[in-house]
């Protein structure tokens, strides 16, 4: 409350319980009522009753905002990002309107690298997920097929007969009733439709050549027909019969033998003999026909790298007083890195100078952190990222299901992150798994009385979400 006993203008961020996954309705106090953000809306592929979760948490959204998203944002294309638009499909299209789709530039028609990291994109994930396929009849490496099988599931149930993340993707950008607008680094700082105090800054993904070049292989020069034999395009030529795979092949088709061939011939049994072919099982190890599938393992690795890598990331800016929210999306190192790139440039006000600001000034007047990747080791850049966080007023959420993390094997929060966040936090720290007194209680023995009231005093929660107060 404000000294006169009016209601203090705030920015309400909502962390919805969506499980291993995020979901997060921002509400700012609008110029003529309250506008609603929703930044991604989804739950790991294999969460249990997903679908019921994730239409629980779009009816709640229905009722939070009268039925209408000002602004939807879809930060990269991930099942965990994105399934409730796919699960919740019906609450989504008949009963919430959206007024604008936020995307990164990767995303953008017409974009000529957009276009080609998005065919490189499509290339490798046909290609791994043919290769898990076959790879899961060979029955090799059984528990190394299940990691992979894991990181695959990040772009949906493309192992099934189930969705993908870009058939979740085409719910927002099939919408007619929103306008799509694709996001660039460095773009000239706009509001939030219909709030007066708000600027947006759009930090990523990366968009100079050299990052663009890091993802995609450089084109050489040649004819106009010329087919790129990439490492990549040589794998994926592998898994099908094509002019590709014929281009791929080390010898010339005349000094071939193809295998069923070689083993049946009649007129002797030397591959047979040196194949191990044959009634004694002792041999099989000689056969490597399916070993090089596993290659595709280090390929599901390497796109969803590249996937979190072209995150939207974005910093919100409360004019009034310079404090940031910060939603990186998942944004891994590479993304984070690329931030010391980019540079805003501000209007003169009042007669004054024009202003440039820095990701480094960001960083520092950050008060609210959205934890990349759900605590992992590899989305929050240590040097260039949190270790800039320098606002004693830091508060961050961890979208995070440590049941789930556990279940995967996986260590979310990484214990080393968790740790410097609480220090950074002052153990303002809110996980979306934990009650709001878990937070408020561990912020209690460490903040001032007034601040620990504050604070306690910010943080609202109910059995599908927990939220908290930012002062405009």
């Amino acid at each position: 409350m404000s000294p006169n006993g009016a209601h203090t203008p705030t920015v309400t961020v909502r962390m919805y319980r969506a499980g291993l996954g995020d979901c997060f309705l921002l509400r700012f106090h609008g110029e003529e009522g309250p506008v609603h953000m929703l930044i991604d809306c989804g739950a790991l592929l294999g969460t249990p009753d997903a679908a019921k979760v994730m239409t629980d948490i779009a009816k709640d959204i229905k009722a939070t905002t009268n039925g209408r998203l000002d602004v939807v944002v879809a930060t990269h294309e991930h099942w965990d990002h994105l399934s409730g638009f796919i699960q919740a499909k019906d609450v989504f299209e008949n009963d919430i309107e959206m007024t604008e789709v936020w995307l990164g530039w990767t995303e953008e028609p017409g974009n000529p690298r957009a276009k080609e990291l998005k065919e490189e994109f499509e290339l490798q994930l046909r290609a791994v997920t043919e290769a898990v396929r076959r790879w899961k009849a060979s029955g090799l490496q059984p528990r190394l097929y299940q990691g992979v099988t894991e990181v695959v599931s990040f772009f949906g149930d493309l192992l099934g007969a189930g969705a993908s993340t870009a058939d979740a993707l085409k719910c927002l950008t099939g919408r007619e009733d929103a306008e799509i607008r694709y996001l660039t680094p460095g773009q000239k700082p706009f509001p939030v439709p219909g709030v007066d105090g708000i600027r947006v800054y759009v930090l990523g993904p990366p968009s100079e050549a050299e990052f663009v070049r890091r993802l995609l292989p450089r084109k050489e020069s040649g004819e106009a027909y010329e087919i790129r034999l990439t490492p990549l395009r040589s794998f994926s030529a592998a898994l099908e019969s094509s002019e590709q795979q014929r281009l791929a092949f080390p010898f010339d088709e005349y000094y071939m033998i193809p295998k069923d061939v070689a083993l049946n011939r009649a007129e002797d049994d030397f591959f047979k003999r040196h194949y191990g072919v044959g009634p004694d099982p002792a041999t099989d190890w000689r056969r490597i026909d399916d070993d090089w599938l596993t290659v595709s393992g280090q390929l599901a690795l390497d796109l969803d790298n590249k996937t979190n890598n072209t995150c939207l990331a974005l910093a919100f800016e409360i004019v009034s007083t310079g404090e940031v929210l910060l939603f990186p999306g998942d944004a891994q190192i590479g993304n984070w890195a690329s931030w010391k790139t980019v540079e805003f440039s501000l209007p003169a006000e009042n007669g004054g100078p024009s202003k440039t600001v820095t990701s480094k000034d960001l960083l520092a007047r950050t008060v609210f952190y959205k934890v990349g990747h759900h605590g992992s080791h590899n989305a929050t850049h240590r040097a260039e990222g949190l270790e800039l966080m320098k606002s004693p007023d830091l508060v961050a959420m961890i979208p995070v299901n440590r049941e789930m993390a556990k279940k995967k094997k996986w260590k979310m929060p990484f214990s080393p992150l968790l740790q410097r966040l609480m220090e950074k936090c002052r153990s303002r720290v809110i996980h979306q798994d934990d009650p709001k007194d878990a937070a408020t209680t561990e912020a209690a023995k460490v903040l001032s009385k007034s601040e620990a009231k504050r604070f306690k005093n910010s943080v609202r929660e109910t059995e599908l979400y927990i939220e908290c107060d930012f002062p405009m």
